[in-house]
């Protein structure tokens, strides 16, 4: 059965669909007609053209607010499962203490925590979209066998960069360091650090994984590098390059002790 975003996803095809029909016949009957009455005709044309633009725009920006709402749902139906699931882990807990089984408790314990203390962190944030898109990168890394860590101490109130620069910026990092790890031999573990100082905000992702080549991180931020196999088409931190340096930030690489780090310094406005 057809969600209503998908409906909305068809209805925008089909305007922009029947505006490039516009478009087309306005074209190819200018080839063959001067008259006045004809002028007439394409002004009228020309206002449809338009109004099914303006139509398609307004119905993709509908969609993305759409799409927005339903990840805050999925975050806080998550809270809610979390909330309502407490008592059954509280239960298992006390039945292996119990049982004397001490050393399974603490597995348990350690488990269960490190799985509410990523909600914990980005409930944090002030921007829910954000606190989406880490959830969806924690969710593919714990599909992947790799830890995922995270440690904010700011709700990005007055971040200098929109949302969908800063889910650009911090995607790609994250996929790029999700990338590394996967092709690690040893401990997997990805740590995202968003910090609020003085003047400016400070983002961190950091990978376990083989170190970077000294060559390669001076090329890694050009449009179409790329050292990873397959259809990549290099253009993930030629982005984030591009968005930290449009707003005054600066980006830093080290990679060493099987660790990669990306930090990225951005001022707050007015700063």
């Amino acid at each position: 059965m057809l969600k209503n975003i998908d409906l909305l996803r068809i209805l925008l095809l089909l305007l922009v669909a029947l505006a490039g029909i516009v478009f087309l016949g306005n074209n190819q009957l200018s080839l063959y007609n001067n008259s006045p009455g004809y002028v007439t005709g394409t002004s009228l044309s020309n206002i449809v053209f338009f109004a099914l633009i303006l139509a398609s725009l307004l119905l993709n920006y509908l969609i993305m607010k759409y799409e927005q709402l339903e990840k805050v749902a999925e975050l806080n139906n998550t809270i809610k499962t979390q909330r309502h699931d407490f008592a059954q882990h509280v239960q298992v807990i006390y039945s292996l203490i119990k049982l004397e089984c001490y050393v399974e408790a603490m597995e348990y314990i350690e488990k269960y925590f490190k799985e509410i203390s990523i909600i914990t962190e980005l409930n944090k944030l002030e921007n829910k979209e954000i606190a989406v898109l880490l959830l969806s990168k924690q969710a593919r890394a714990q599909n992947n066998g790799i830890d995922f860590e995270l440690d904010i101490d700011t709700r990005l109130k007055s971040i200098p960069i929109s949302v969908i620069q800063f889910n650009s910026m911090i995607g790609n990092l994250i996929d790029n360091a999700l990338d590394a790890t996967l092709n690690y031999d040893g401990t997997k573990l990805i740590k995202i650090k968003i910090k609020e100082l003085v003047d400016s905000f400070a983002v961190s992702v950091s990978n376990t994984g083989y170190e970077l080549q000294r060559d390669n991180i001076k090329k890694m931020f050009a449009p179409g590098f790329t050292n990873k196999k397959g259809k990549h088409m290099g253009l993930g931190l030629s982005s984030v390059n591009k968005i930290v340096k449009q707003h005054g930030g600066k980006i830093e690489v080290i990679s060493k002790n099987n660790q990669t780090t990306f930090m990225v310094t951005l001022p707050k406005l007015g700063e």
